[in-house]
């Protein structure tokens, strides 16, 4: 019994040992198998900060280890100081019992901590015995020497990338959150989606070391491109934000409002240069930027230089043709169809002249000196056409103003005399001078009506003899009843004249003179003659004289539509200049073969109508034309049709009779084409050269100037450019010339 007895106690011992070990191992701290007493430990505070130089200066910490047998409580202790989940930081700690002690239960300790070389959150751990409580220490304040890299004072921006170096002047390492802010754009952090983040990403920035943030910013659209993406690079302010990077307060600590007020905070101002484009790109765009500037003040001074003062040269010709179109029309409508579109072939030879070049071509100042001097001589013209013009009036009047036959018909010659002169291009002095004459025997004709005219009554009174002496009894038609009226008015004429009778017994003598002309002539029709001359008109007597003259040259109208309805006889175009050229105007004539039917007065019986290639038409046997410049080389057809009493001549085989030549007209030469070419090649050469140079040197100086001002002086300079060149151009011409 006995020994079962022992047996039995030893396994109960047994037993209970292995429980308590278990408990021990698996951490219950079931009191019922604890032998030994615990301490519930009550420590104030658990957060101790550090100031700047890493040291906590002595702060009372309260213990109070309540529940404890006085017998079985020990001094409590402090654990090395480590970041929290780090390494232990090595730093001096000093824990030791106040000399007074407020509470019997609790216990007040100094505690003093020092060289805590680092900034952040850490912990140590309070023990007494076996019980502990974590305590958290902050050292916020630093000398915090962080900065930007004095490397790079202004960081720069390439598509939006920003990189800038943070310097660490301080002895001891920093952990930061940084966050950056571009005119008002937060830049965001490479690796973070999101903008709105407001703590930013955080960095360690070792003692007296550096290191780099990068981030991306925001998308600047038009504005961006324009600022930083073609002169020069945009410059932008930025706000660049470090935070000592101190994490929340753990969980239970209420006692301290925010963490914020500990942590150490560094505005730092930026200014940030920022490039649309990466590298080369970015500088080939300067570049080109640079020359689309310099060519834009370049084509202002262009502008300035040739173009507006061409543009007004050209409105001031336009409105001098105007006024010499107005001028021609007015006085030579129906008077002399040939004078009048000669000068309408001018003036219009001289408004393409000036418009033919673009304004910037040397060729346009050129051509439009020439067209002002061609406009000289046209006005000049239409001058002397103003001063003819009350005769040209009088001499197509139907009635010719009661003037004598005789007087009517030295005005008419003086016009058709001066109506040859003046279809010339360029008046000479010879032609000048026989203008003035003209002048001097037409208009004062008109001005002695009514007055004594010596000399025209000299010439009335021979011709009165010369008709009395033909119309003899032999006469053919001295029984005509038509021309015994005539010539009674004339034997019942006194020996002088008194200017009233100037013009009844004129015409009467002119009129036998006609007659006795036609049968002279061997007309097959005199009393027809006389009876076409018994009207009391001018008009009839220029018609009578057109009859005669054809009875004269032998050739009337039904010949002439006979010689243009033959092949062999039929007219060709003769042109006045061999090799003509654009904007040559030139007089077109259709010639027969037979120099006599060029001669014939029937050929007022026909209006030949021209037709050009340029969908231009003109009338006349003779006429004046031009071809402008087309820009490519092609022939020229020119052709005449002829019509008679508003019908077109026919061929036997009734087809319309028709003349018809081909012109080749080569262009203009242009002899300033090469001096163009070589003077753009060397304004290009200048553009791009002062484009490098700026964008090597000036840009350098510019880079912090306005961006506008940037562009106006740049813009400057290339109106710069072309001024020296055109007046470097233009005195080496004039010291040419």
């Amino acid at each position: 019994m006995t020994s079962r007895r022992v047996l039995v106690c030893v396994c109960l011992l047994f037993v209970s040992t292995n429980a308590l070990f278990a408990d021990d191992k698996s951490g219950n701290k079931s009191q019922r198998s604890d032998p030994w007493p615990q301490c519930a430990i009550d420590v104030h505070p658990t957060l101790l900060v550090a100031d700047d130089t890493g040291a906590v200066p002595s702060t009372v910490v309260t213990v109070c280890p309540k529940k404890c047998s006085p017998t079985y409580a020990q001094s409590p202790r402090l654990t090395d100081v480590s970041r929290i989940g780090g390494i232990p930081m090595g730093a001096t700690i000093s824990l030791k019992k106040a000399a007074t002690q407020p509470v019997k239960e609790c216990i007040d300790y100094n505690v003093s901590i020092s060289k805590l070389w680092d900034t952040g959150t850490f912990s140590a751990v309070l023990v007494n015995g076996r019980q502990s409580q974590p305590i958290t220490i902050v050292r916020p304040l630093a000398p915090f020497a962080v900065g930007v890299d004095s490397t790079s004072t202004t960081p720069h921006a390439a598509a939006g990338k920003l990189r800038v170096v943070l310097s660490n002047g301080d002895a001891i390492p920093y952990h930061l959150r940084w966050s950056l802010t571009v005119e008002g754009d937060r830049c965001v952090p490479d690796g973070t989606q999101s903008t709105s983040e407001t703590q930013g990403p955080s960095i360690t920035l070792p003692a007296k070391s550096a290191a780099t943030v990068t981030c991306t910013l925001p998308e600047r659209g038009v504005k961006g491109f324009v600022l930083g993406g073609t002169l020069k690079d945009e410059v932008g302010r930025g706000i660049l934000t470090l935070k000592s990077d101190t994490p929340d307060m753990p969980d239970g600590i209420d006692h301290v409002a925010s963490m914020e007020s500990l942590r150490q905070r560094k505005d730092i101002p930026l200014t940030v240069s920022m490039s649309y484009w990466n590298e080369p790109t970015q500088s080939i765009a300067n570049v080109v930027t640079l020359c689309l500037l310099l060519v834009a003040g370049g084509l202002v001074s262009l502008l300035m230089g040739a173009a507006i003062p061409t543009v007004l040269r050209r409105a001031k010709l336009a409105f001098r043709l105007r006024d010499v179109k107005r001028k021609s029309a007015n006085v030579l409508d129906g008077l002399d169809p040939t004078l009048s579109m000669g000068l309408d072939v001018e003036r219009r030879r001289i408004q393409d002249l000036a418009h033919n070049d673009v304004w910037f071509s040397p060729d346009a100042a050129d051509n439009l000196a020439a067209a002002e001097a061609a406009l000289v001589n046209l006005e000049e013209r239409c001058a002397y056409v103003t001063q003819f013009t009350p005769a040209l009036r009088l001499a197509h009047s139907i009635r010719g103003g009661g003037l004598p036959p005789t007087l009517l018909q030295s005005i008419e010659d003086a016009c058709t005399s001066a109506g040859l002169i003046l279809r010339k291009v360029t008046l000479s002095d010879n032609d000048r001078a026989e203008l003035a004459t003209l002048l001097a025997t037409s208009v004062p004709a008109m001005a002695l009506q009514g007055q004594k005219n010596a000399a025209l009554e000299t010439t009335m009174l021979a011709r009165e003899a010369v008709v009395k002496a033909v119309f003899v009894p032999a006469h053919p038609l001295s029984v005509n009843p038509v021309c015994q009226r005539w010539l009674a008015v004339l034997n019942a004429a006194g020996a002088s004249i008194d200017p009233s009778e100037y013009a009844m017994r004129d015409t009467a003598a002119v009129k036998l003179e006609l007659a006795a002309r036609y049968v002279a002539a061997g007309g097959p029709n005199a009393p027809g003659f006389v009876q076409q001359l018994d009207q009391s008109n001018w008009t009839t007597i220029k018609q009578a004289r057109q009859t005669l003259q054809e009875v004269i040259d032998g050739v009337d109208a039904e010949a002439l539509q006979a010689a243009l309805r033959d092949p062999a006889a039929r007219p060709v175009v003769v042109l006045s200049l061999q090799d003509p050229s654009v904007f040559d105007a030139m007089t077109m004539s259709a010639c027969f073969t037979d120099p006599v039917l060029n001669r014939a007065a029937a050929r007022a019986h026909f209006d030949p109508v021209w037709t050009f290639s340029d969908n231009r038409r003109a009338h006349g046997w003779d006429v004046r034309h031009f071809f402008a410049s087309t820009g490519e080389v092609k022939p020229h057809q020119v052709s005449v049709c002829f019509v008679r009493n508003g019908v077109t001549v026919k061929d036997l085989a009734g087809r319309d009779v028709t003349v018809s030549e081909s012109l080749a007209i080569p262009p203009r030469q242009r002899a300033s084409r090469k001096r163009v070419a070589l003077q753009l090649v060397r304004t290009a050469l200048l553009m791009v050269l002062s484009a490098v140079a700026l964008q090597k040197t000036a840009l350098a100086l510019l880079s912090n100037t306005n961006f506008v001002s940037v562009v106006l002086g740049v813009f400057s300079t290339g109106f710069l450019i072309d001024t020296l060149k055109s007046g470097v151009d233009a005195i080496r011409l004039r010291g040419a010339s």
